[in-house]
């Protein structure tokens, strides 16, 4: 900030300031202006600056840009003015000679413009081609008078050494006598750059200073066009002469004469405009004004090119608010580009965009925009429908930056994961050569991302990246990441390697997170004690069959349903587990080794129940069948909703008392793993039942704890 004025970006230097757009915060609205530092030896820099303000504030004309403030800082002395929006003279002169037409149009305000200076005595002394600059409507305006002096009547003015050479006359270069003439000498340097597209010796070496010693005329155009009049030469060689008082005393004049020869006494006489009053004033000029920024940068767009700059989008974000009509699909995805490029309303573009603008604009800014542009472009296409849709080369342009790790790697992942071509087979490709390395370097590192590349790696079959992850024990961690999240191994791999890591993934995916391990064992345990400890209490005799609370009956039931539950919650939690972990292998073989293992350990458990309780043998194939049965409905329930886990577990269990039961009533030879009362086997088939359900639920406590903790209002939830 300076005073009121925010600095937008600097749209001109010279030899001792700087010119930049800013925006007035005051009065809302964009401004140049030229910031002159203060020097150490202050003395001439602060007469030189009083001086142009004080000249620029007494012109009143529509071709001289009027001076809206100034003012001073300890660093920095500064001018404030109107900021015009087409560029300069030299910008214009940039893409070749000017026609004769334009040539008129341009100049003639110029000349009446320096006429008007000369009558207040003032003599500006450097009056070049990006010192006129141009509006809107193409108008020209006479600036940077930095350098202009104030003649007067007691004494005659001396020229110093300053100026740009090139337009200098004799008498400047060395000191000599300052005068209007100065002026015109420059005007007709200027005139024949306008002709020829080009400064007289191509620039190489002054005019003005080749006339000190050598009376020498300005080259004749006729070298570059010959269709130019042949009386031009002669004005052009009078503008420029040697000796001041040979040239001719006004610019109007000489620019007159040219125009009749060029194109006729009425055109050269036609209005020059209105000047900066009508863009002050009229709405007509700010739409003129925003279709001109908008032709200066949407043919470029067009073709893929950005090159609106930070003053220009500024300027147009404003005139577009009250100009929808503009707002068409070329402008809207110009518009947002130039919102990413600068970090400047991007929320009111990206809603005044569709997705295809926004996509245009995105993808252009990811491609070209420095890192910055492309970490914002990123961040806003990954929350969008479309991100899938980008092209190879865009996603491979992102993942060639991912690496080293900075600040652009977090966005990038994030874009990498949403926008790699999903595929379910391992392919080797070489479309992606700069991602696959650096996944593969990011997810072998130290960083916090480490995990996420590797898992992008198997989620996306990258197989180059793959192939590449390191498989030794203490280094097998990426790959054993991808591999989890591919669900399968490359076919290119070694038989040996993929057997390897077959093992090393199956022992992680069965010990990870142990805590949450005994936890859910907790949870089996206590189900099958509050199951097994219910049959007891119910179905067990003591001493006292009437004394629902005798001591005998109380310890038999804590100490063999506590006993015995965690066995038997052994086989349940066995059999959940290696259903819920052991992703390494399809859900069918995960479903019959923990059938397996669960029913071998229920078994076992029905065996010493049998002993200890009945002091009797079951015979194995009943032990067996009822341990696999108790477990069976937990095996296959493992990926299904809550309720069905509840219902198919219980099914089982209820299954594995109950059976055995009914063959036992029909046949007292093959013992069962529970003895219910024979007396009431309605009340046992109801037992079994009730003692299931407490026991699926149960199994599932954890899974209702955090279904309760989710239900609990915020402040509750946090105890």
């Amino acid at each position: 900030m300076i005073g009121a004025y925010r600095l937008t970006e600097r749209v001109g230097k010279g030899g001792f300031s700087e010119v930049w757009s800013a925006w007035d915060t005051h009065l809302h609205r964009l401004v140049a202006i030229k910031l002159v530092p203060r020097a150490g030896n202050d003395a001439h820099s602060t007469i030189q600056f009083g001086r142009e303000a004080t000249i620029v504030t007494r012109l009143e004309h529509p071709h001289i840009l009027p001076l809206f403030d100034f003012g001073e800082t300890p660093e920095i002395r500064y001018l404030v003015m109107r900021y015009v929006t087409g560029g300069s003279l030299a910008d214009r002169l940039a893409h070749g000679p000017l026609s004769p037409s334009e040539l008129v149009r341009y100049m003639m305000p110029v000349a009446e413009t320096l006429d008007y200076i000369h009558e207040q005595h003032i003599v500006h002394r450097d009056l070049k081609p990006s010192n006129i600059l141009l509006d809107a409507q193409d108008l020209p305006y006479v600036t940077d008078f930095g350098l202009a002096k104030i003649l007067s009547d007691e004494t005659q003015g001396m020229h110093s050494g300053s100026g740009t050479l090139t337009y200098m006359p004799p008498e400047q270069f060395i000191g000599g006598a300052l005068s209007a003439r100065s002026d015109i000498y420059s005007f007709g340097i200027l005139l024949y750059e306008l002709f020829t597209g080009s400064q007289p010796y191509e620039g190489r070496v002054a005019l003005g200073m080749r006339q000190i010693s050598h009376r020498e005329h300005i080259p004749d155009i006729f070298a570059t066009d010959a269709r130019f009049p042949s009386r031009i030469n002669a004005f052009l060689r009078q503008l420029t002469d040697p000796e001041p008082r040979v040239r001719p005393p006004s610019a109007r004049q000489a620019m007159e004469e040219i125009a009749k020869l060029l194109h006729g006494t009425e055109e050269s006489n036609a209005s020059t405009g209105t000047g900066i009053s009508y863009a002050l004033e009229s709405a007509e000029y700010r739409q003129r004004e925003a279709k001109s920024l908008l032709e200066q940068s949407l043919g470029l767009w067009q073709q893929g090119e950005f090159s609106l700059s930070m003053t220009h989008f500024v300027l147009l974000d404003i005139l577009l608010r009250d100009l929808p009509e503009l707002a068409e699909s070329d402008v809207n995805s110009l518009m947002l580009r130039g919102a990413l490029e600068y970090n400047q309303q991007i929320d009111t573009w990206w809603k005044q965009s569709n997705d295809k603008e926004r996509q245009r604009a995105v993808w252009h800014a990811v491609a070209h925009g420095d890192d910055p542009v492309r970490l914002h472009a990123i961040g806003l296409s990954v929350t969008t429908s479309w991100v899938h849709d980008v092209s190879l080369e865009t996603i491979n342009n992102v993942g060639k930056r991912v690496m080293p790790v900075s600040e652009f790697t977090p966005t990038g992942l994030e874009f990498l994961e949403r926008a790699l071509p999903t595929r379910d087979t391992w392919q080797i490709d070489d479309a992606l050569i700069q991602t696959d390395d650096n996944l593969l370097a990011l997810a072998v590192s130290s960083s916090p991302l480490a995990d996420r590349a590797a898992a992008l790696i198997g989620t996306g079959h990258r197989t180059r990246a793959m192939l590449a992850l390191p498989k030794g024990f203490n280094q097998a961690h990426p790959i054993l990441v991808a591999y989890e999240q591919a669900g399968n191994l490359p076919g290119q791999m070694r038989f040996a390697d993929q057997l390897k890591l077959i093992l090393l993934l199956a022992g992680q995916q069965l010990t990870r997170n142990p805590v949450e391990a005994l936890s859910h064992y907790g949870w089996a345990a206590l189900g099958n004690s509050l199951a097994l400890g219910l049959m007891i209490y119910v179905t067990f005799r003591a001493a006292d069959p009437n004394n629902v609370l005798s001591n005998a009956r109380l310890l038999n039931t804590l100490g063999l349903g506590l006993l015995f539950g965690m066995i038997f919650g052994a086989g349940v939690w066995t059999v959940r587990h290696i259903g819920q972990r052991l992703q390494v292998a399809p859900f069918e073989i995960r479903a019959i080794l923990a059938v397996l293992i669960g029913g071998a350990i229920v078994a076992a458990a029905i065996g010493l129940f049998q002993q200890l309780v009945y002091d009797d043998i079951i015979e194995p194939g009943v032990s067996i069948t009822s341990g696999i049965l108790y477990v069976l409905g937990f095996a296959i329930s493992v990926e299904m909703p809550d309720i069905l886990q509840v219902l198919l577990g219980a099914a089982g269990v209820i299954a594995a008392f109950l059976i055995p039961w009914q063959s036992y009533l029909a046949d007292n030879d093959m013992r069962p793993p529970f003895v219910f009362d024979e007396t009431q086997p309605g009340r046992a088939i109801v037992l079994i039942i009730a003692a299931s359900l407490i026991l699926a639920l149960t199994v599932k406590g954890y899974r209702w704890r955090e279904v309760l903790h989710r239900s609990l209002p915020p402040e509750l939830a946090g105890k």
